[in-house]
């Protein structure tokens, strides 16, 4: 894989269906300004809340890293619903994302991991570390994907872009059969069909979606659509 991927529906059948995306722009970029509290240690994974807000003592299983000074004041990002802030240094946290989610979009599933397992998935906050990290995560396959290609092959490298990458969690949806049961349409495409998983796509994206979401959705359309060769790329978005 040359670069990280893009949230979607797959399509059941053949690679000419390939893949339709469900995406709209939509993010903000708020946080909150602190004085950071007593603590010492090395680095530490915050999970569980979203209002921004970093708690006053790290929880019970956080990992920490470099000294907090009482005078010292941080910036604090937003935590993701779907994973957590990461302390990378003394005033700094840093947001992530990526995991399969709860079905009612309120966190990450007791199985997902619960710290960042590749750098792909931070989210950076100043602009220009932002607009470089959006770039790349965007910029889609160097062996674009045509008709003619291996639909089971661009399958596995999407699937595993999207987790290095932190945008997996938005190709879940709730599987048709079983309530309560998140399966991923990149993985389980032959389970969902365009129209169906559209909808939900769209209604998951407009009811529970916070702005990491929208930005992964955003993201994983545009690197899915730069990976498709340009007459496939014509026929997914006619």
């Amino acid at each position: 894989m040359d670069q990280p991927p893009t949230p979607l529906s797959m399509t059941r059948g053949s690679s000419d269906q390939a893949f339709e995306m469900v995406s709209e722009a939509g993010q903000d970029d708020t946080g909150v300004m602190l004085s950071a509290p007593p603590h010492t240690g090395t680095m530490q994974s915050v999970q569980g809340s979203n209002t921004g807000v970093m708690p006053s003592s790290p929880s019970a299983n956080a990992v920490t890293v470099g000294v907090m000074s009482p005078s010292t004041s941080t910036f604090v990002p937003m935590t993701p619903k779907m994973g957590g802030l990461v302390r990378t240094g003394s005033t700094d946290y840093c947001a992530w994302t990526g995991g399969k989610p709860l079905a009612d979009w309120s966190g990450l599933d007791t199985t997902a991991k619960k710290e960042p397992q590749d750098d792909h998935q931070f989210r950076p906050t100043s602009p220009g570390s932002a607009q470089k990290s959006t770039k790349y995560r965007e910029m889609g396959l160097d062996s674009k994907f045509g008709l003619k290609s291996n639909l089971t092959e661009f399958k596995d490298e999407l699937m595993e872009y999207f987790e290095r990458t932190g945008m997996d969690t938005i190709t879940y949806l709730e599987n048709p059969m079983t309530a309560g049961e998140m399966l991923s349409v990149v993985e389980d495409y032959s389970r969902f069909n365009l129209a169906s998983a559209s909808l939900a796509a769209r209604h998951r994206r407009e009811k529970s979606y916070d702005r990491y979401d929208k930005a992964n959705d955003d993201s994983a359309r545009r690197w899915f659509l730069n990976s498709l060769e340009d007459e496939l790329a014509k026929k997914v978005t006619e």
